[in-house]
């Protein structure tokens, strides 16, 4: 896992994810949304990362908070 071998690496305290990727053409990739933030919360309780995921509205907030990701930044 990924996450583990960051975690060996000193100084490294946050794993950064993009959850909610925005569309840059229509009908693209947009992230695995709430699927993943279970993903990223067991990084945070098995590898002791804290997650920091970007967000766009305020229901990308609420689910973060839902699923424990204390931090993230405003896409």
């Amino acid at each position: 896992m990924l996450a583990k071998a960051l975690k060996t690496i000193p100084g490294v305290e946050t794993f950064r994810a993009g959850v909610w990727k925005p569309r840059t053409r229509p009908g693209g990739f947009e992230g695995m949304g709430e699927q993943a933030l279970p993903w990223l919360a067991q990084v945070q309780q098995s590898v002791g990362l804290e997650v920091c995921i970007e967000v766009a509205t305020s229901r990308h907030v609420q689910l973060a908070h839902r699923y424990g990701i204390p931090s993230f930044w405003i896409g």
